[in-house]
């Protein structure tokens, strides 16, 4: 999987499909809204790498690499050729923001999807620190993503206790990833994709799908 280089997003940011944020020597790189809002996605070469995805701007370096913006059952045709008899993993989708995390020399580093400054970047540092478990999941040349749950993000569906909840692993030098290897704290079930649709139908527990053909990054969200 081929990652975008430094000035490629530098490139986007320029023809105006991308925005940066600056935190000392860190640049934080997120997709414009008029990406989302005209669907852009499948017409800019990169976009989808461009999520919170964080450069050393003085060697080029990638830093943090969390996963490509990726799409819901049907959306821009997203599993619209799956075959119904094919097995995938049904998991729950937690509801609280997104957070990456990585050791780069020897700092814990640590970003939403467009920065590492703001308030929720601060607050998922925090608690990622304070959390052994995470912790022991980050170390350097490889990005963690988690799910941050906090009672000062609110969402429709309450998760109830604040929580660091790990979702994907990636690898910052060609961009692998391997997602759900946190098997203990993901309730899970395996089915053909047609079972899955039907299941979605009444059960909100389980919403989110991995195919099994492979480590892939979950196929909805």
């Amino acid at each position: 999987m081929s990652l975008n280089t430094f000035k490629e997003m530098q490139a986007l940011v320029e023809a105006g499909y991308a925005t940066v944020k600056e935190n000392s020597n860190l640049c934080t790189f997120k997709y414009h809204r008029s990406v989302q809002f005209n669907n852009l996605w499948n017409k800019i070469p990169g976009i989808k790498e461009c999520r919170g995805h964080t450069y050393d701007k003085e060697t080029g370096e990638i830093v943090l690499v969390p996963p490509p913006k990726v799409f819901n059952y049907l959306e821009n045709n997203h599993w619209k050729d799956y075959p119904d008899d094919k097995k995938v993993l049904m998991y729950k989708k937690y509801n609280g923001f997104m957070a990456s995390a990585t050791i780069y020399n020897g700092e814990l580093i640590v970003g939403t999807t467009g920065t590492t400054t703001s308030d929720y970047a601060v607050l998922a540092k925090k608690m990622i620190s304070e959390s052994p478990e995470a912790m022991s999941l980050i170390y350097e040349g490889h990005t963690t993503t988690f799910e941050i749950i906090h009672d000062s993000d609110p969402h429709i569906v309450n998760e109830g206790a604040n929580a660091v909840i790990p979702l994907v692993e990636r690898s910052n030098w060609d961009g692998a990833i391997y997602a759900l290897q946190f098997k203990d704290m993901h309730p899970q079930k395996v089915c053909t994709f047609g079972e899955a649709k039907e299941i979605a139908k009444t059960d909100r527990w389980f919403l989110a799908l991995s195919k099994l053909e492979h480590d892939g990054f979950p196929g909805s969200e």
